[in-house]
């Protein structure tokens, strides 16, 4: 009977601490289980390039392009992008970084990633572009020059 008190106490203490309206919300860390699938999309450059890589929940990952035939991403293109993707924490990210004003950038490639309900556009020569994210477009451009 005591123990049955003791765990209705202890479950009384626990729900009420759950509605504590100042508590600060957690961040949210974009990874598998909330960013897949991730897709990115590079456009730009003396050639116009298009692609469109994309990394799914099952840990597969494809590349398409107008010009060539769909290629399926190895392994170890589809790890680096995740490992990449984990690291990465949208809150706090702006939508889109681009160059310095005043910057014209001829040719450049843009990168565009979506994932967790957002897209964040990178150009390029952005600055103040952070780490994290970063290192995803880098490892997403690794993947799609093949």
């Amino acid at each position: 009977m005591r123990l049955l008190l003791l765990l209705t106490a202890v479950l009384a203490v626990l729900i009420a601490g759950c509605g504590d309206a100042e508590q600060e919300p957690a961040k949210t860390t974009v990874n598998e289980s909330t960013a897949l699938p991730l897709t990115v999309e590079r456009e730009g450059g003396v050639a116009g390039i298009q692609q469109r890589l994309v990394v799914r929940r099952d840990g597969t990952g494809t590349i398409t392009s107008p010009r060539e035939p769909a290629r399926e991403l190895s392994t170890a293109e589809t790890a680096a992008v995740r490992r990449a993707l984990r690291e990465l924490v949208f809150d706090g990210l702006d939508e889109r970084y681009g160059p310095p004003d005043g910057t014209m950038v001829a040719d450049g490639i843009d990168y565009a990633f979506t994932a967790g309900g957002r897209t964040i556009v990178v150009q390029e020569m952005a600055e103040d572009v952070p780490e994290a994210l970063g290192e995803l477009k880098r490892a997403a451009g690794e993947a799609m020059n093949g």
